[in-house]
């Protein structure tokens, strides 16, 4: 009997480290590869994220699924139309699936005129990662911050759990013109959701930190560079959601940012309340008949989530001169 419950441990933990995975290649209406297209795993039950990765130089990706389930793919790329697949079902974590093809139209913008000037690339490469020119670009109007972001090539963003990830990792950290935001993320979004895409120049995804940035975000750093004058005025943002599926979720947050000349000044307060179950459900079998023939298990485990946060931050900052700055927390 031992020897059977060895047996069957041992098959589960080598079933639980298979995952499936789907393959799939993203070209444009010509047929030419499409790098560094955002692809998203949603359940297709409530869209919620599942993984993410971003297409390779040919265009090509690779999702590893989890669990078995229905899924849909969602791909996303500036100056294109965004893409969701049909539901896919997976039924074994070792199956394997080739989409082949996905193609991505071109966004068709109405324009009442046209006017040529000269203008940096939209995304330049530097030895600290990526540069995103949006000022003046299509991106940036009619849109905040936040929506920006989630348009930007290698930049994913969970709402669900409050996440961003660059390049398929979590751990990111924000900054505003080179200085860290010291919130809680969930803060962060809600405050970017309130900030205007006309008033940024550029946002900076640095991958390869140097010296000058604090020891954080292990994925990188996101450096949100603002128009000149653009962080003066008084900027008030207010965030609220709540849900329920498996017990109730709320937050809520209120962001208040004052600049005036050398000075800038911030409050903030965020509240949480999580009362969700997080559940884990496994069932499996296997028929060996050197160990001991056909065997079943069925694993369930719920861990209910009691949890109300409460945060504030206050922060300010003076410029001296050109290159001194001295901020407190």
């Amino acid at each position: 009997m031992r020897l059977n419950c060895l047996h069957l441990l041992l098959f589960f933990l080598l079933a639980n480290s298979a995952s499936a995975q789907i393959n799939g290649r993203v070209i444009d209406q010509t047929g030419v590869a499409l790098p560094f297209v955002n692809v998203i795993l949603h359940q297709a039950a409530d869209s919620s994220f599942i993984a993410g990765t971003n297409s390779d130089e040919n265009g090509a990706f690779a999702l590893s699924i989890p669990h078995a389930g229905r899924f849909i793919i969602g791909l996303s790329s500036i100056g294109h139309q965004a893409f969701f697949s049909n539901p896919i079902e997976i039924r074994s974590t070792s199956a394997k699936l080739d989409l082949g093809d996905l193609q991505l139209l071109e966004a068709v913008n109405a324009l009442e005129g046209i006017e040529i000037t000269a203008k940096k690339d939209l995304i330049q490469i530097t030895p600290l990662g990526k540069v995103i020119n949006v000022q003046g670009s299509m991106m940036s109007q009619g849109s905040s911050a936040l929506q920006i972001l989630e348009r930007i090539p290698g930049l994913s963003i969970d709402y669900r759990n409050n996440t961003l990830m660059l390049n398929g990792q979590s751990g990111v950290s924000i900054l505003i013109n080179g200085r860290a935001v010291r919130l809680p993320l969930a803060e962060v979004m809600a405050m970017l959701s309130g900030m205007s895409g006309d008033n940024i120049e550029k946002i900076e995804l640095i991958t390869s930190p140097t010296a000058q940035y604090d020891a954080e975000g292990g994925a990188g750093l996101i450096n949100i560079v603002l128009k000149k004058n653009a962080a003066e005025g008084t900027q008030l943002s207010l965030s609220s959601s709540l849900g329920y599926g498996w017990r109730e979720k709320a937050s809520t947050s209120l962001n208040l940012m004052h600049g005036h000349k050398n000075l800038n000044y911030q409050l903030g307060y965020a509240f949480l309340h999580d009362g969700s179950i997080s559940n884990w459900h496994a069932i499996g079998s296997q028929n060996v008949p050197s160990l001991g023939g056909y065997n079943e298990a069925d694993f369930y485990s719920a861990t209910q989530n009691r949890k109300n946060a409460h945060n504030f931050s206050l922060g300010f900052e003076q410029k001296i001169g050109s290159k001194t700055l001295w901020e407190a927390s």
